[in-house]
């Protein structure tokens, strides 16, 4: 492809962006935010998922992935209260009480992350991630590898 046509397709994708985040639907922009965030562009994925809540502060979804986006990005205090949000609007979303776990195990608040995580695992019996991170919270462990 010559590098005038991939300029143009640049353009044309970059302007379909921005209708998106003008325009588009709060579902289109969430998955869209959370294709940003599988790729692991969470700065990008957190401009939609802020959108969203722009628009509707109280969406779960979005609160819970800016909240997963901001762990990603080391940002756990930030990450802790559209979490918090989350749970308060809708305590039984078994994302929220992981991510928050999760946030809390990096703070080493190994107390309210056993909290959220045995919660979490209450919602999802069989959420292997929860269970190992759960492990490693009880032996007071925050490396991402096994506690034993």
């Amino acid at each position: 492809m010559n590098r005038a046509l991939r300029r143009k397709q640049q353009k044309l994708q970059a302007k379909r962006v921005n209708n998106l985040l003008l325009d588009g639907t709060n579902t289109e922009k969430l998955s869209h935010g959370a294709g940003l965030h599988k790729k692991r562009s969470f700065q990008e994925a957190l401009t939609y998922y802020n959108s969203v809540l722009d628009i509707d502060p109280s969406h779960v979804d979005a609160l819970y992935l800016k909240g997963a986006a901001l762990i990603e990005l080391k940002q756990f205090d930030q990450a802790i209260v559209p979490l918090k949000k989350a749970i308060s609007i809708k305590e039984d979303t078994a994302a929220a009480h992981q991510n928050l776990g999760l946030a809390y195990k990096e703070k080493e608040m190994f107390a309210e992350a056993e909290k959220h995580l045995m919660r979490a695992l209450e919602l999802e019996p069989d959420n292997t991630i929860v269970k190992f991170h759960l492990k490693m919270v009880q032996v007071g462990n925050t490396d991402k590898t096994s506690p034993e």
